[in-house]
């Protein structure tokens, strides 16, 4: 391999991560979920290293009070997939959370990729200072053991980033923190960032996540399956709830797949 093909696929410090985040917050217009399949590890992924790409939503642009909302989503690459589902949930302005469930799949490959998730939304909120809580718990299949693959988790409040979550293959792991305090105002914003990485493998790897953030922070948060303060899944919605978005949601997919890492492979060589 060429040093300019080294290049290609080198990675970047993982602190980018948090950085780029950081310095580039970006307000939800609605339930959003994105998925991006990249050759480095920076987030979001850089353009020149963007091999596929596609984001669902549903047009909530601010969650009121008692409102929930759910997304399922579906990325289909011929390298890589995510399905899963996303719900966010606004309790009285003063509970509020964001969470993703579901299966990261990457076909055989020679060197590391990443598959980068995100989930950001608006709520409205109650003014006042409150505890942030922030939690990556996942399993891995005996292959992403082998190939020694990780989740990382990067939580953000308005745009300011907790610290990030990363959980190890072969697992299983639960990794949590918190309480992080923030300022809030009458709207809030949460994003809950998760980068899959997988190693080299000639086998087919798949890492399970729940992962997200919320407020108020609770050591039990760290228990994805008894959260005390509030519900995670449509099937357990308390009485006074509504869903905030009835309608169908949009969807759109955008890439070429392969095809980009071909070209960059091949834009590389000459």
């Amino acid at each position: 391999m060429s040093l300019k093909q080294r290049l290609c696929l080198a990675p970047l410090p993982a602190l980018v991560l948090g950085a780029f985040l950081v310095s580039s917050p970006k307000p939800a217009q609605a339930t959003i979920v994105t998925a991006t399949l990249c050759i480095g590890p920076e987030y979001p992924c850089l353009p020149a290293d963007t091999l596929d790409t596609g984001f669902r939503a549903n047009g909530v642009n601010v969650l009121g009070p008692n409102q929930w909302a759910a997304l399922p989503f579906t990325f289909a690459d011929a390298q890589a997939s995510f399905t899963g589902n996303i719900f966010v949930a606004d309790a009285g302005g003063t509970y509020i959370y964001s969470w993703g469930t579901g299966t990261a799949t990457m076909g055989p490959t020679p060197f590391n990729l990443y598959l980068d998730v995100a989930i950001t939304q608006n709520y409205v909120t109650a003014p006042g200072v409150w505890a942030f809580a922030e939690l990556n718990d996942g399993s891995c299949n005996a292959a992403a053991g082998a190939a020694g693959s990780t989740s990382t988790v990067l939580g953000l409040v308005n745009g300011a980033a907790m610290a990030p979550l990363t959980g190890f293959c072969p697992g299983p792991y639960q990794v949590g923190s918190g309480p992080y305090l923030a300022n809030i105002g009458l709207v809030t914003n949460l994003t809950s960032a998760a980068q899959f990485v997988f190693g080299p493998s000639a086998g087919i790897q798949t890492i399970t996540l729940p992962w997200g953030n919320d407020l108020p922070f609770d050591q039990v948060d760290f228990d994805f399956n008894s959260i005390n303060n509030g519900f995670i899944t449509p099937s357990n919605i308390p009485q006074g709830f509504t869903d905030a978005a009835p309608e169908p949601a949009s969807f759109s997919l955008i890439g070429g797949g392969l095809l980009l890492a071909g070209m960059c492979l091949r834009r590389r060589k000459k």
